[in-house]
């Protein structure tokens, strides 16, 4: 797999914009999300936010190796990014979606995939339609409304269930006591669903990529290790020197893949799943969309160097303007540690924020990339 356009075919164009309600239960900085994308299409267009196709940026990346050659389709706002999309859509382009729900105003004819089935492998209310049983994490959905003083569903993690997008831990949240049920409950009011899922205390988890192509073939593209706080909100990807998903796991979502495919999806897909304590494996979200990871695994197959070092593992570097950290980056592409994938520059756009490089470091193990980001680059913590 050298890049998307392959996934994808012609004719289409590549929207990771979060527009309005899109954002509900996503992480913040939502723009900085839209940049991951531009190094690996060729000939697609993709929309993004000014703040990621900087000159200073975009010039960065072709000095690290990425051709940043597909047409890049800019916006400063919700209304430009819906303006852009309906001209792609005019001109005969199907829209790559991956963010759900658009403005009304985009027909759903317009997207590359049906937006129900794309809503509905998203929404962790219809988990159980795809995952088989055994894999299943035990689990009801219940309406938000009456079920705050319940003691007997904890300990458990609340899900949102809804047709939005989510991720990033945005959409959960743990709760071992009675506070954190009621702190949760309050959390997500105004949500018409929620998903309470039997607390499963995971050893490992990981996200396993997938792409499934335009002419209908699945191939697989790798997995992550996922790393998460004690909040269960994402913090980053490992790669490469660390023990991944058994082949019969690997084998369990494959086959849910071809199944999606089957049901007319074609795109991305991120499968997560854990190991539990007790050596069990679940299967608990499914993200039918860009993920994470995906830019990450295509970029350690297009620059083998990375994998000179056992370990490699996602951050975002900061600095007090993008220029301090383009020359961050360029010490540590000399050095042969560091790949940048997308640059953010929130005073382009009048946002608040550090400026920031995303990209992959990689080392020996953990201690020895915490070091290099501390020591070399005045990085005092990695940064998703």
């Amino acid at each position: 797999m050298k890049g998307f356009d392959r996934i994808f075919g012609d004719c289409v164009a590549f929207s990771p914009a979060i527009i309005g309600e899109a954002g509900r239960w996503l992480p913040t900085n939502p723009h900085a999300m839209t940049g991951g994308q531009l190094a690996f299409f060729e000939h697609t267009p993709c929309l993004c936010h000014a703040t990621v196709a900087t000159p200073v940026g975009v010039g960065h990346l072709i000095e690290a190796g990425h051709p940043m050659s597909c047409p890049r389709l800019i916006y400063q706002n919700d209304a430009q990014a819906i303006d852009i999309l309906k001209s792609q859509a005019a001109e005969g382009r199907k829209l790559i979606i991956n963010h759900l729900p658009l403005p009304t105003s985009i027909a759903p004819e317009a997207m590359w995939v049906d937006p129900k089935l794309v809503s509905r492998l998203n929404n962790k209310a219809a988990l159980a339609d795809w995952v088989p049983r055994e894999f299943l994490p035990r689990r009801r959905v219940v309406p938000s409304v009456g079920i705050a003083d319940d003691p007997g569903l904890l300990p458990c993690v609340l899900k949102v269930a809804t047709d939005s997008s989510t991720g990033g831990g945005a959409d959960l949240m743990a709760c071992h006591s009675r506070h954190d049920f009621a702190d949760a409950f309050s959390f997500f009011r105004g949500a018409k669903q929620l998903v309470v899922e039997d607390w499963i205390e995971f050893t490992d988890l990981w996200c396993l990529n997938f792409a499934c192509t335009h002419d209908g073939k699945v191939e697989e593209l790798g997995s992550a290790r996922q790393l998460i706080d004690s909040k269960l909100a994402f913090v980053g990807n490992l790669f490469g020197d660390v023990n991944a998903p058994p082949h019969s796991i690997c084998e369990v979502v494959l086959a849910l893949a071809q199944r999606l495919v089957a049901d007319g999806y074609c795109g991305i897909l991120g499968v997560d799943v854990g190991r539990a304590a007790d050596g069990s494996w679940y299967l608990y979200d499914i993200n039918a969309r860009m993920n994470a990871s995906t830019a990450p695994l295509l970029a350690l197959r297009k620059f083998p160097w990375l994998s000179s070092h056992p370990l490699q593992r996602s951050v975002r570097l900061q600095g007090e303007s993008l220029r301090e950290v383009v020359a961050l980056s360029r010490r540590a592409v000399a050095d042969m540690r560091f790949l940048p994938l997308s640059t953010f520059d929130p005073g382009v756009g009048g946002l608040e924020g550090a400026p920031s490089i995303g990209g992959i470091v990689a080392g020996a193990d953990l201690e020895d990339i915490q070091a290099y980001l501390h020591k070399h680059l005045g990085q005092h913590a990695p940064i998703p």
